[in-house]
């Protein structure tokens, strides 16, 4: 099997899918890094850069979903809510397997992609299946 760029994949489909203007929710290290900016060049996509109480805030809420396996988080969507009035993106991609977790329940009209769904989808079409 080839090895999947979830990355890559991620911001693919971001494009095909939501538009040109990404809000990315992650730890601060993935921030730093910068993978997805470097990814999102590819296909046209503006990576919002976050002011950091809010990567702080968003970095903490994955930690504590590490910690104590929690992950009914109720903050986590006033902040997605509160991020998308404030930044008005196109959409939000969930770059950490810990968000990838949380009931994303009552974000109606807000457009999510998440990382680890697009990776999971690569994985069984590139073995010769089909979605349903």
């Amino acid at each position: 099997m080839p090895i999947i760029n979830m990355i890559d994949e991620t911001m693919k489909d971001f494009n095909k899918n939501i538009g040109e203007k990404a809000l990315i929710l992650s730890t601060t290290g993935t921030k730093q890094a910068g993978v997805y900016e470097r990814y999102a060049k590819n296909y046209g996509i503006e990576i919002i850069d976050l002011e950091e109480n809010y990567s702080d805030e968003i970095n903490n809420i994955i930690y504590d979903i590490k910690k104590t396996n929690d992950v009914e988080r109720p903050e986590f969507l006033d902040l997605i809510r509160k991020l998308d009035k404030v930044y008005s993106p196109d959409g939000f991609v969930l770059a950490c397997t810990e968000l990838s977790l949380v009931p994303l329940e009552g974000l109606d009209g807000i457009k999510i992609v998440d990382a680890m769904d697009i990776l999971v989808r690569e994985s069984i079409l590139q073995t010769g299946y089909t979605l349903a």
